[in-house]
């Protein structure tokens, strides 16, 4: 399960951040009930998503930092939810937004974990980090799984395509290292692509095939 939380900031104001407008004093009067109401739908979200089983594996984009996942996984716990935990790191993205995962500890079992560093080239804009995470299910199967949020749109697609095409190329990079080490690796990619699976970032770059006729261990597939 992959969600964009859009715009999930604490109430303080982060220094070295854009989050100004997300405190009580700021445009947005980004007050506590204000964050503890999306605390609250978001989870009732997690919850309600797929009765009566609960998602292993949950993908968030647009976190701002570990006391916004704290506050996640704490309204979780109390919705009974108790074996839920969660990987986060902080990115260098202005505007502090960052992708993160939460897992169920009971059938998942993490590994290892590190952030993918994006340096877009001859850009001052800083962007998010890719999301690594390698664990082990209870059947003993390895998974690689990235989480991902591709530059937005809000500039245009033509201006901000390339930030998308070079973002999928570090992803890209990731993924291939991993399988040149073991081509039977299991690998599972989420996020927010900000584009379709028939654009040059996902087709092209990422080569994710639409066809699942003559599957490949060394290709990555559309599910």
């Amino acid at each position: 399960m992959f969600y964009n939380t859009e715009n999930f900031y604490d109430t303080s104001d982060d220094p070295g951040v854009m989050d100004s407008e997300f405190t009580p004093g700021g445009r947005l009067r980004w007050d506590e009930k204000r964050f503890n109401d999306k605390v609250t739908k978001l989870t009732f979200v997690i919850q309600d998503i797929v009765k009566p089983e609960i998602p292993d594996i949950i993908g968030l984009a647009e976190i701002e930092n570990k006391n916004v996942m704290m506050s996640i996984l704490d309204d979780l716990h109390r919705k009974g939810m108790k074996h839920y935990s969660f990987v986060h790191y902080d990115s260098p993205d202005e505007r502090g937004s960052d992708v993160a995962m939460i897992y169920n500890t009971q059938s998942f079992i993490v590994l290892e974990s590190s952030p993918v560093l994006v340096h877009l080239p001859g850009i001052e804009d800083r962007t998010r980090d890719i999301l690594h995470v390698k664990g082990k299910t209870t059947f003993d199967e390895i998974f690689h799984i990235f989480i991902v949020h591709f530059p937005s749109r809000r500039e245009g697609t033509d201006r901000s395509e390339r930030r998308r095409y070079f973002v999928a190329s570090e992803l890209h990079s990731a993924v291939y290292k991993v399988l040149s080490e073991n081509p039977d690796e299991n690998i599972l990619i989420m996020g927010d692509f900000n584009d379709t699976p028939d654009d040059n970032s996902v087709d092209e770059v990422l080569g994710a095939q639409k066809s699942f006729d003559n599957i490949s261990n060394t290709k990555l597939y559309n599910l």
